[in-house]
């Protein structure tokens, strides 16, 4: 609906990394997106390649939304099937701080457009996202963690007991007593049952967050729908308030109608009237 509009999306990427004096690196992506308008045929009446660009245009947008209404569902979003959603696939639903505006049109010929933009912030709104520090580990903190992790594998694989390291050389604990054994016997039993009783609980914990999970799905669509109703009883408000002053437009039209019918009768007896005095007079 802008003439001088470029008709595309304009996308600005910039990457910055920080290094530390131990070499942990921090690295992270400010993404700047303005996003052009959707465009309705019918009204802007674009022909040849201004038509094209207007259906790539509202395509990519139309992902866009499917993208976000997926995301604020916690479905599956269709990332791929736009390069627009692929390039922001990490800011919506991902490791990202986001914000997003929109743009509204306070005239009434705009009014469609006006509603499914805020719907569609509405949508926004309900997404999401779990942020963490992109860290890269320097050389030492990753040697630490592989320190820890051969420990812990040592001590797995020494039954659970401790693994005592002497000049690199690892040292197992003496021999246990036979009494010993038979308490560790014991303690391997209830840890097994203490095993099975926490998966048990994994499995209902679980269960009891997929139920909440569908309740909240159908709480939003509730939700959803409770808005387009009310966007429906707005719009029939609307129509109703336009119909009223159509037909108040209608009855003045008709009086006046009526007032200038009955002037032209008026005016076309009093020319008989002055018809017959001159003939009389003649």
């Amino acid at each position: 609906m802008n003439p001088n509009s470029s008709r595309s999306h304009c996308c600005f990427t910039l990457q910055l990394e920080i290094t530390d004096k131990t070499g942990k690196k921090c690295r992270g992506n400010l993404n700047l997106i303005d996003l052009a308008g959707s465009e309705k045929i019918a009204k802007t009446g674009a022909e040849g390649t201004t038509l094209e660009e207007a259906k790539k245009i509202n395509l990519s947008l139309t992902t866009l939304s499917r993208v976000i209404q997926a995301l604020s569902e916690k479905g599956r979003a269709p990332y791929r099937e736009s390069t627009l959603t692929r390039l922001l696939q990490n800011s919506l639903g991902g490791n990202s701080k986001t914000c997003m505006m929109v743009g509204l049109s306070p005239h009434i010929d705009n009014l469609d457009e006006t509603i499914t933009t805020l719907r569609f912030a509405q949508s926004c709104s309900r997404i999401q996202n779990t942020i963490k520090k992109n860290t890269v580990l320097s050389t030492a903190e990753l040697q630490a963690l592989l320190e820890a992790a051969k420990r812990e594998i040592a001590q797995y694989k020494n039954g659970g007991r401790p693994v005592v390291e002497m000049n690199d050389v690892e040292i197992q604990t003496q021999e246990s007593t036979e009494e010993e054994l038979w308490n560790y016997d014991d303690s391997a039993k209830e840890e097994k049952i203490q095993v099975e009783i926490s998966g048990q609980i994994q499995v209902l914990e679980q269960q009891i967050q997929n139920e909440k999970d569908a309740h909240e799905i159908t709480k939003k669509k509730l939700e959803s729908r409770t808005l387009e109703i009310e966007s429906m009883n707005e719009r029939v408000e609307y129509m109703t308030t336009k119909a009223a002053e159509y037909e108040q437009q209608m009855t003045i039209y008709k009086q006046s109608h009526e007032k200038v019918f009955i002037q032209q009768n008026t005016i076309e007896n009093l020319e008989r009237k002055l018809i017959t005095v001159e003939n009389e007079a003649s």
